[in-house]
């Protein structure tokens, strides 16, 4: 920490220069320089704990639920991973009268109803369609399977919604997540949006196991291509470009398409950022 004099007027000089509000790279700066000053502090401190990833507040999770709605609607990579995942999950289901959808993190469970429609365009459809999901808050919960109810019922597809409230590394055993209504010859689904960048969900390894003593047909998993993980310096370059090329996909906006992109950038793209550059690696 010799340096730490030089460290704070260069920090200092990229605060006066960047916005969060600006262009898209005075944005990318404003975000990268905040990381760095957390970096600096962490380092100073001599430990990454008093930045360490917590557990999500409800508050919390319902900000960053609304955040990924707006993302959502802002850019198609969102949507392309909902469509490819369903597409895969349609494949395993083929033939299936019973079908059965976990979904370790589902906030307003926007990738379903693609799904839903694309289970009503089968010439057999489902005899029946159960979707278990799981969530920091249980009023969101109960909005969404209320959501995918009437979706699902205007598709003329029988449908029930387990909402289940906590993370899936605090769940012991899969009968939580198998329910009281499981038929024996329900094919089971599971789907993970990895959010581990700004999320804590427990232990991946055990995770991993309790999903395999599920015996699905079908895991999917989607999460960022992107290291978060080595040496300081090819990590921080890497994600520089990484969120440069995602700011600029977002573009400028104005009104209110510009406070939803200012909250996916704050509430997603920022709280990345931050872990990424000031407590992921060495």
């Amino acid at each position: 920490m010799d340096q730490l004099p030089e460290a704070r007027d260069m920090l200092q000089e990229v605060a006066e220069l960047a916005s969060p509000f600006g262009s898209s790279p005075e944005r990318v700066a404003a975000y990268f320089g905040d990381a760095l000053c957390a970096r600096v502090l962490s380092s100073y401190l001599g430990a990454y704990s008093p930045l360490a990833l917590r557990p999500l507040a409800a508050a919390q999770s319902r900000r960053i639920s609304s955040a990924f709605q707006a993302y959502n609607a802002l850019s198609p990579l969102v949507k392309f991973s909902h469509f490819t995942a369903n597409k895969a999950i349609l494949q395993a289901l083929d033939g299936e009268d019973h079908v059965h959808v976990i979904d370790l993190d589902i906030m307003q469970g926007l990738q379903w109803p693609g799904l839903f429609h694309m289970l009503a365009s089968r010439p057999r459809r489902p005899l029946s369609l159960r979707v278990t999901g799981l969530g920091a808050s249980l009023d969101v919960l109960e909005a969404t399977g209320r959501r995918l109810a009437d979706f699902a019922a205007s598709l003329g597809l029988p449908f029930e919604f387990q909402p289940i409230e906590g993370k899936i590394g605090h769940v012991a055993d899969t009968t939580a997540l198998l329910g009281p209504r499981h038929r024996h010859r329900e094919a089971t689904v599971v789907h993970w949006m990895h959010h581990c960048l700004y999320d804590v969900t427990g232990s991946d390894v055990g995770t991993v196991r309790l999903l395999k003593s599920l015996r699905p047909k079908l895991i999917t998993i989607v999460e960022q291509d992107l290291g978060h993980s080595g040496d300081f310096l090819g990590r921080f370059v890497e994600a520089l470009h990484y969120y440069s090329a995602l700011f600029d996909a977002l573009r400028d906006g104005a009104g209110a398409a510009e406070e939803e992109r200012h909250a996916v950038e704050r509430q997603l793209l920022g709280a990345e950022i931050r872990n990424i550059v000031a407590v992921g690696g060495p």
